[in-house]
């Protein structure tokens, strides 16, 4: 039977599974009314919630026979989360807490965790179960697939396909070949990266599973095709030429570099569908910066990259100094129109006064909810705004972007040593890349 079939005949099941899991945590009785471990993870205070979680790190036995207490935990502090405001950090480091016991209970816990009304607890029991390999669950995994939060926010899908490629096993191999189809952008380049990276020895030397999945994922990538070549074999663990991984040699080499050369701005390469460029037009910005001011040249560079954007993609372009300013507040697609609007907006930009860094970044979060990537381009520390310290903004926006999952470019332009740092840390944190111009 084909496994997609197969997986939606179990999902009805499974969901019901997930459905009573969850109940049975959120409604657990404690035998313990007064149960000290609750009251410490559930504390208004992050400090007495981390001071629990370092016990419970350094008592395994204690953690274990505590379990329950844990889960129920993680619940209420997602009921009581302001829908405004991500899950705490303290919360994080709960469920990975349990993710850490791997025994069957807390399986069962991070499996019940899935059906959370709060869509971060879900995320953060998908990322314990693929960080610490609980490979069991991939069915339970692979129900997700057909559940509102995963149609609905890219974020989700993210995290799942991160997940998937961290548990490392030909089961959640395969569950990627059947959802690869139905991803795009940067999720989608991700995972066909990682899936074309693949071997034999990562299907445990199982040439016949092995030779099913090039199969299966040539057909995924191209549903034209409908049988593998005749001289594709998988002898030494080696994808061998044929389908999309046949010898480039077999096309003009020209034409296949023009298939592969993504999009750039200053060097990063585009592979997003939906993206956001957000501009500095700070006072500082006027300072001359190779024959022209900082701002016009950044402003030729965006515009270049505007008018470069292919008809697939949406974009946005929001514009930064003591307050932010919006091209528009939503993604459009990238029309011959819309890019002309957004070049004219880019061209019609002054100066303002002072650099709301921190600002710039909340917009990016609070975007548009199937916004992919970010590239931030800035000549200055941040200088006015509710964070004004680096290391604020950096622990901030990254805990933050922790269940919103953008990629976070960064190019600096003469930006000092700390600004440097700091532009270099978002970028790394979140995935993206950091460029410095002079």
């Amino acid at each position: 039977m084909d496994k997609r079939v197969l997986r939606q005949m179990i999902n009805t099941k499974i969901r019901f599974v997930l459905f009573w899991s969850a109940i049975l945590v959120s409604s657990g009785v404690r035998s313990d009314a007064n149960d000290v471990v609750f009251r410490s993870l559930t504390s208004p205070s992050e400090k007495v919630r981390f001071l629990e979680i370092q016990r419970l790190r350094s008592d395994r036995d204690r953690l274990k026979t505590k379990l329950g207490s844990v889960a129920e935990a993680v619940v209420d502090n997602g009921q009581n989360t302001l829908l405004s405001q991500p899950l705490r950090a303290s919360t994080v480091s709960i469920v990975d807490l349990i993710g850490g016991v791997r025994n069957e209970q807390s399986q069962e816990i991070l499996v019940g965790l899935l059906a959370d009304s709060n869509m971060e607890v879900s995320m953060l029991a998908v990322t314990a179960l693929g960080s610490h390999g609980y490979d069991q669950a991939i069915d339970s995994l692979a129900s997700l697939v057909q559940g509102e939060y995963y149609a609905a926010n890219y974020a989700f899908r993210f995290n799942l396909v991160r997940s998937l490629i961290e548990m490392e096993q030909p089961d959640s191999h395969e569950l990627l070949v059947e959802i690869i189809q139905d991803l795009d952008g940067q999720l989608h380049y991700h995972a066909k990266t990682f899936l074309e990276d693949l071997s034999i020895d990562d299907f445990d030397g199982d040439s016949v599973r092995f030779q099913d999945f090039e199969v299966a994922l040539e057909q995924a990538l191209d549903p034209n095709v409908k049988e593998v070549k005749e001289d594709q074999s998988v002898g030494d663990g080696k994808k061998a030429a044929g389908g999309f991984f046949k010898d480039s040699s077999e096309e003009p080499e020209s034409l296949a570099r023009m298939r592969l050369q993504p999009q750039r701005y200053y060097g990063i390469d585009i592979h997003a569908k939906r993206m956001l460029f957000i501009l500095d037009n700070s006072s500082s910005m006027k300072d001359a910066w190779s024959g022209m001011t900082r701002l016009q040249r950044a402003k030729a560079e965006l515009i270049k990259a505007i008018r470069e954007l292919p008809g697939d993609v949406e974009f946005g372009v929001v514009a930064f100094n003591t307050k932010v300013y919006f091209w528009k507040s939503d993604l459009v697609e990238a029309t011959v129109d819309n890019k002309s609007l957004a070049i004219s907006f880019v061209q019609y930009l002054g100066y303002g006064n002072r650099t709301n860094t921190y600002s710039a970044l909340r917009t990016a979060l609070n975007f548009d909810s199937r916004l992919e990537a970010v590239y931030l381009l800035t000549d200055g520390k941040p200088t006015i705004g509710e964070l004004v310290s680096h290391r604020a903004i950096l622990n901030d926006i990254l805990h933050r972007n922790r269940f919103r999952h953008l990629n976070l470019n960064t190019i600096g332009i003469a930006v000092d040593g700390f600004t440097r740092d700091f532009l270099q840390q978002l970028a790394a944190g979140s995935g993206g890349e950091f460029r410095q111009s002079r």
